[in-house]
C-alpha cells in the first residue's frame, strides 16, 4: 500500500466497549503469522504492543517507522496508526489494550516521581527497543495475564495494574533511555549488565569482557553513541551506588568508598564532589 493512499483514508474509530473487557479493564491479543490486514484506525483506549519476530512498518500519525523485533510501543487514544508488513517473512506481535482509567491512574502515580509528559504530549508514541532477554521477560509478563481466571475480576484488575506499572517503569522510564536511540544492541546490553554491582566494581576490563569487544573498540563506541568515556560511565554507576549507601546504611565513608568500587579515598571524594557538589559527609548529613 502506498503512502499517498493511506493519507486519503478515513481512520476507523475503535471503541473501548468492543475492544476492552469492561470487568478487567484490558484485553490481551497475540498475533502469529501474517493474519492481519492493514486497517487505519485510532481508538478510545491505550495500547502497548511488542514486535516479537519479523519486521513491521508502523504507520503512525503521518509517519512510517520500522519496528524490528523487540520494539515496544506505548500507544495513546487518538494516535492514528496501522501495520504495514515488510516482505514475506513471518511476523509475530503481542498487543495489550487497556482502559483510560488504568492508564491515567498509572501515569498520575508515576508522574509524582518522574516526568511523563513526553508520553502524553509527543507527536509520536514513545517506542523502546528491548534486547532479547528483555523481550523474553516482557512476553512472560504479558503471558502472566493469561494465568488469571477470567472469572476472577479482582485478581485480573490487580494483575493488569502490576503488569502496566512494571513495563512502564522498568522499560519506558528506564534510566538513561533516549527515544529512538541508535546505541547498538551489543552496547546497550553491556551497559545494562554493568549496572550490576559485581560488574561496575570490576571496572572497564569487566565491561570489555562482557561486550565481547576489545577495550579500545568499546571505548570508541561509548564515546560515539553516548558521549561518555568508559571511566565516566563506570564512575557514575559507582557514585550512584555510593550515594544510596550513604543515605541508607551506617557504613563509614571509607567503607562506602571501597564497597562502591573506588580504589582510593581521594578519587572517591573528587568524583563525588563533581557529581553532587558536596563531600560525602555533607551529603549524608543533608547539607545540600
Amino acid at each position: 500500500m502506498k503512502f499517498d493512499e493511506i493519507e486519503k483514508m478515513t481512520p476507523k474509530r475503535l471503541e473501548a466497549k468492543w475492544h476492552i473487557n469492561d470487568d478487567t479493564g484490558y484485553l490481551l491479543r497475540a498475533v502469529y503469522g501474517k493474519t492481519e490486514r492493514f486497517v487505519l484506525h485510532d481508538h478510545e483506549f491505550y495500547e502497548m504492543f511488542l514486535t516479537v519476530s519479523g519486521n513491521i512498518m508502523h504507520y503512525v500519525n503521518g509517519e512510517v517507522k520500522m519496528l524490528e523485533p523487540g520494539s515496544m510501543v506505548f500507544m495513546r487514544p487518538g494516535d492514528i496508526h496501522g501495520y504495514l508488513y515488510s516482505g514475506e517473512e513471518r511476523y509475530d506481535f503481542v498487543n495489550l489494550a487497556f482502559s483510560c482509567e488504568c492508564a491515567e491512574r498509572m501515569l498520575e502515580y508515576v508522574g509524582g516521581a518522574a516526568d511523563v509528559t513526553r508520553f502524553t504530549q509527543s507527536k509520536l508514541p514513545v517506542t523502546v527497543k528491548l534486547n532479547k532477554n528483555e523481550t523474553a521477560a516482557v512476553i512472560k509478563k504479558f503471558d502472566s495475564l493469561n494465568a488469571v481466571s477470567k472469572d476472577d475480576h479482582v485478581a485480573a484488575r490487580l494483575r493488569i495494574r502490576e503488569v502496566l506499572f512494571d513495563l512502564f517503569v522498568n522499560y519506558f522510564l528506564r534510566s538513561g533511555y533516549k527515544e529512538e536511540s541508535f546505541v547498538p544492541q551489543w552496547l546497550d546490553e553491556t551497559m545494562q549488565k554493568m549496572k550490576e554491582r559485581e560488574n561496575f566494581i570490576a571496572g572497564a576490563d569487566r565491561m570489555a569482557e562482557l561486550s565481547g569487544k576489545s577495550k579500545e573498540h568499546l571505548a570508541r563506541s561509548m564515546k560515539k553513541y553516548t558521549g561518555m568515556t568508559l571511566s565516566r560511565y563506570i564512575n557514575d554507576l559507582r557514585i550512584n551506588y555510593a550515594a544510596n549507601l550513604l543515605l541508607n546504611t551506617n557504613l563509614s565513608v571509607t567503607d562506602v568508598c571501597f564497597e562502591s568500587g573506588f580504589g582510593n579515598l581521594s578519587c572517591f571524594y573528587t568524583c563525588f564532589n563533581e557529581a553532587y557538589g558536596v563531600s560525602p559527609n555533607k551529603y549524608r548529613k543533608g547539607r545540600f
